[in-house]
């Protein structure tokens, strides 16, 4: 008796606080659940007055809400519950709740969960299933004996929700937020989020209390398009190697960007570190993030935004609180970092944040909006870019006299020579990145002078105490003297984010020319961002499809300094994961010189070609090539802006090759502007079929600018384990060449490339609208392999069908035949069986 008052109680008790609960326009961060004035709940409109479903004669029971609610029946008769949940009237544990089933029974995409009250131990999983476009929304109003906080952590029982996973355990539970109080009422409400799907919120009391443990809570299957409830991240790119690192380019946000802490409206997990980093293609872009910030005041030290400009490690602002600042930073980047601590009751003031931001052309004559009357404005520090030699003076504990630390937060590249400093015998270089950072050296000038290895350099993949034996060891005497391409460069690339050098000098020099000494460039290079660096390489780097973002800007490469004379060639390859396509895009180029005997020229079954008058190699150009090096697209010396954008896409790997002709380091050449984008797509790569029939069609890709390229090499394997005989039939409705795309059928051959062994036949959708192909008995395995490099996507559609009964065969071979005629095997047949005839009659 004492449990069904205490649950009565509970259900009854938010009435009152959903009527005076207000949501916030700027900050709506729950789905508004209303109910007329005078109701019991959402589906109770008075408890008395109504017809009793299971006894007609009866108007005793509770009345229904009309749109959405069900009688409870016999069991509860004075209350009602909402149509697809009205079996739980009397409470409810471990159930499945799916969006499309409420829907479709009650209309309404949000309830009511009620919970039975657990004496402890024990443990209420309710499953909730939101449709693809939604995200699952858990409003808590009421807390009674869900555990304690003891200070550091919950206690004897606690809620909490974890989305994105099929089913639960209790590792899993420790990797999330949990939410307890002894007695507790949320005002305003205090509001979890779900999104990837499949959400779990756990109800767990470990330990026995004086009363029943019980809490009152409202879901919402939140539609994503939700302005506020429904936030979703606008024009980032999440990057696959961290939970919660984010990319923003100007060229995606061209309408405008979105960020927030993680679940936001909802509040954001303990113990997060999120990067934000927001880059400009140009240092003539003005960066504006506009902040709405909402975390306890008493927690800044723990739960803050960092601000920081360029690659500088020193914040230009913290912010914390409740409040928004609106800042406008000169490009090409800035870092956004939210960090917060652990979370202390009461627990529905974790907001977080969100920001919009926008970029704006730098322009004299324009003044930037301002709509917030704290608006600052932030300018690179003169003195870091002025500095050639970026050292800081914050030196180890066991420094030596010559210690110097060049830092990758403030430059990402630069040279520098011992001899522009003083002398000292003993001398150490430190290079110190980012945490996603490697190092790349290149040691080009060096002279060591004294006998018998009495003066050293050695080079550490990362510091000297974490490794066994130095990655390079350089003796003297020995000289290199490089004045022109780097065929005598030694070059290191670390594999971490720290390198050390380590010089050692017997003797002070007399003179200058008598001087030992080092001379080198180095850089930093983002691996998460900016793809993985060629150990063997100056400038080459790969993205790979499983772990670089999913999309994003190319780095010019002389963005870098790099101590070449000559020619330069940066490759930047892009290799697309199984069941991913890839897209390469040209937007720009800028500093082309127009003297170069070299023409652009563009086709619709060529691609984009370079015409050089003489050899490609004299030109400067950008390329773009196939894995085995074949030319797919290539602009050069002359060409016209209107062509832009130039893109391929494919679903094999693909290289933009950067190549000057006579690189110079004062003048760096031409720059250009190119984006890419890995994307899921099954329509197209190596695929395995063992049916003994089905069908092939190509997907449906949207023609977005008019070069736009389709460049296929696409595999279909239809193999089996036993005799068979297959007939394939090709059909199309283009009358293309067979130089824009073609489609191959050859026998399978394990160990050949593509699997392609023996050719039977190519189809050109130019020469038949259709071809049927009857393989020989027991051709078991065979390839159909489609090409493609063409403007317009391939439309075809290729069936197949095997036979398995030895006497249904057709005698036939691979030889096409049209579709429209099968007369041709009628008459064999029948002549076939005439001959026999005769053969007895006689």
């Amino acid at each position: 008796m004492l449990r069904t008052i205490i649950h009565v109680c509970i259900c009854l008790l938010p009435i009152i606080l959903l009527r005076e609960a207000k949501v916030e326009d700027e900050g709506r961060y729950y789905s508004p659940i209303h109910f007329t004035e005078g109701m019991v709940d959402l589906w109770t409109k008075s408890l008395r007055g109504c017809q009793c479903p299971f006894n007609t004669t009866s108007n005793d029971c509770a009345c229904c809400e009309k749109n959405g609610g069900c009688h409870c029946g016999s069991a509860v008769p004075t209350r009602c519950s909402q149509c697809g949940l009205q079996q739980y009237c009397g409470g409810m544990c471990n159930v499945t709740i799916q969006s499309s089933d409420i829907q479709k029974r009650s209309r309404k995409s949000f309830g009511q969960i009620k919970p039975i009250p657990l004496d402890g131990p024990g443990v209420c999983i309710f499953t909730l299933i939101p449709t693809p476009h939604q995200r699952v929304e858990i409003q808590l109003y009421r807390f009674r004996n869900i555990g304690y906080f003891n200070g550091t952590s919950c206690v004897g029982g606690y809620i909490q929700l974890i989305g994105g996973i099929d089913s639960v355990n209790e590792t899993d539970e420790k990797r999330f937020d949990q939410f307890c109080d002894r007695d507790e009422r949320f005002r305003p409400p205090l509001v979890l989020f779900a999104d990837g799907g499949r959400a779990h919120l756990i109800f767990r009391i470990t330990e026995k209390f004086r009363t029943p443990s019980d809490f009152f809570a409202f879901f919402s299957f939140t539609s994503i398009n939700d302005k506020s409830v429904g936030f979703q991240p606008k024009g980032g790119m999440k990057l696959q190697t961290s939970n919660c690192d984010w990319l923003y380019e100007d060229a995606n946000c061209k309408s405008g960007c979105t960020l927030a802490s993680p679940n936001y409206p909802g509040p954001y997990p303990s113990f997060v570190n999120c990067t934000y980093t927001i880059s400009t293609s140009s240092e003539n872009v003005w960066i504006r993030v506009s902040f709405y910030i909402s975390t306890p005041d008493k927690q800044c030290l723990t739960d803050n935004i960092s601000i920081y400009q360029g690659f500088s490690d020193i914040p230009v602002e913290v912010l914390c609180g409740y409040k928004r600042q609106v800042f406008n930073f000169y490009g090409p980047k800035i870092r956004v970092e939210f960090r917060s601590g652990r979370k202390i009751p009461p627990f529905n003031f974790y907001r977080g944040f969100k920001a919009k931001l926008s970029f704006y052309e730098k322009d004299a004559s324009v003044t930037l909006p301002i709509t917030s009357p704290s608006v600052s404005l932030y300018k690179p520090s003169t003195s870091t870019l002025q500095s050639t030699m970026p050292y800081t003076t914050s030196l180890p504990e066991d420094f030596l006299p010559c210690e110097i630390l060049i830092s990758g937060n403030n430059t990402r590249s630069g040279h520098f020579d011992t001899r522009e400093l003083d002398w000292h015998s003993l001398c150490r270089w430190t290079f110190k990145g980012h945490p996603t950072d490697v190092v790349h050296i290149s040691l080009f000038n060096y002279r060591l002078r004294a006998p018998s290895c009495k003066s050293v350099i050695e080079v550490f993949n990362g510091y000297m105490e974490d490794s066994k034996r130095p990655m390079d060891r350089i003796c003297s005497p020995e000289t290199s003297q490089s004045t022109s391409p780097s065929t005598s460069q030694r070059s290191y690339l670390s594999k971490g984010n720290i390198m050390v050098i380590i010089m050692r000098r017997p003797t002070a020099p007399q003179s200058t020319d008598e001087a030992e000494f080092i001379s080198l460039r180095y850089f930093f290079h983002d691996e998460q961002i900016s793809g993985t660096m060629q150990p063997e390489s100056l400038c080459d780097v790969v993205y790979y499809g499983s772990k670089s973002p999913l999309a994003g800007m190319m780095e010019n490469p002389t963005s870098k300094y790099f101590f070449v004379v000559g020619r330069l060639i940066c490759k930047q390859v892009f290799k697309p994961s199984a069941n991913q396509s890839v897209e390469l895009t040209i937007l720009g180029m800028e500093n082309v010189s127009k003297k170069a005997q070299c023409m652009t020229e563009c086709g619709d079954i060529t691609g984009c070609l370079c015409v050089p008058q003489s050899s490609l190699d004299e030109v400067d150009h950008l390329l773009i090539v196939d894995e085995n090096g074949l030319n797919v697209g290539c602009v050069c010396g002359q060409f016209e802006k209107d062509w832009f954008p130039i893109s391929v896409y494919s679903w094999k790997t693909l290289t933009i090759i950067y190549s000057i002709a006579d690189y110079k380091g004062k003048d760096k050449g031409f720059t250009f502007s190119a984006s890419y984008s890995f994307n899921q797509d099954t329509s197209c790569g190596e695929k395995f079929y063992t049916l003994h029939s089905g069908e092939i069609t190509p997907k449906n890709i949207s023609k977005l600018h008019f070069n736009q390229y389709f460049y296929l090499s696409c595999g279909w394997i239809l193999h089996s384990n036993v005799d068979r005989q297959l007939d394939i039939e090709i059909s199309s409705s283009h009358n293309r060449p067979c130089s824009s795309w073609n489609i191959s059928i050859c026998e399978y051959k394990a160990d050949a490339k593509d699997y392609c062994g023996k050719l039977l036949d190519t189809y050109c959708s130019r020469n038949l609208s259709d071809k049927v192909y009857n393989l020989q008995w027991k051709i078991n395995a065979v390839v159909i392999r489609l090409r493609s490099f063409s403007r317009k996507m391939p439309e075809f559609r290729v069936k197949w069908k095997a036979q398995v009964n030895h006497w249904n065969i057709k005698y036939g071979s691979t030889t096409p035949t049209h579709n429209s005629s099968t007369k041709p095997h009628f008459w064999s047949i029948t002549g076939l069986l005439f001959v026999v005839f005769l053969y007895f009659y006689l």
